[in-house]
């Protein structure tokens, strides 16, 4: 897993090859057994506004169940939770079933248009998150870091943020991580299509809906 800051500057994890798959011929990170709980220091924003982009394949043997995917740790109340089925921020908000209208979600319910084989052949998919948040308006500003945790369930201490656990899956994913792109504003339309279009082809995903070249071309 590489990380690249703003200023060019990589950090490197590295794993025994047992805990890599490949999709399409590009590695992808195993997130059980030890590795479910990952983290990445994200500096010079609060990611108040962010536009989260990432490829994921659940653990087949768990397709059902919901998990946390991933969460976004900045400003003290303003964190976010991303689980299979849920955009999820502090108490208080209602979570969000993302997957409800399109059925792009991470999991499979017995009421999906597709049967349950037909989920786990397509189980790789591109989810993409969007944050929107009030600016900071302390005199002194507020945390201008933000931390990226990968498979983190919110009882581990480590979020500045109360979840409201009980409405959402609070446990660690099982399953594949091969790509996860984050940006500190929210993108357009077709800024949001290049990317998806950009990671469908990488690893071999057919989206719904044309695919847009880095150009702006389908």
């Amino acid at each position: 897993l590489m990380l690249l800051d703003s200023r060019g500057v990589k950090s490197e994890l590295t794993l025994p090859n047992s805990s890599v798959h490949y999709f399409n011929f590009n590695p992808s990170l195993w997130l059980a057994d030890g590795f479910r709980s990952l983290s990445a220091s994200l500096k010079h924003g609060d990611l108040s506004q962010a536009t989260v982009i990432g490829v994921f394949a659940p653990e087949l043997a768990t397709i059902g169940k919901d998990m946390v995917v991933y969460a976004l740790d900045g400003r003290k109340g303003d964190g976010a939770i991303l689980s299979k089925d849920k955009a999820v921020r502090g108490r208080g908000v209602e979570p969000l079933d993302y997957g409800s209208a399109s059925g792009e979600d991470l999991l499979y319910q017995s009421s999906d248009s597709l049967s349950e084989n037909g989920f786990k052949e397509s189980a790789l998919r591109v989810v993409s998150y969007f944050k929107v948040s009030n600016p900071s308006t302390t005199l002194w500003g507020d945390n201008s870091n933000t931390t990226l945790f990968i498979g983190t369930p919110s009882t581990s201490g480590s979020f500045g943020t109360d979840f409201p656990t009980s409405l959402f899956g609070n446990a660690s994913i099982r399953g594949y991580a091969p790509e996860l792109v984050v940006f500190s504003r929210m993108l357009t339309p077709d800024e949001r299509r290049k990317v998806e279009s950009y990671l469908a082809v990488k690893y071999g995903i057919t989206l719904k809906g044309s695919y847009l070249d880095s150009d702006g071309n389908l």
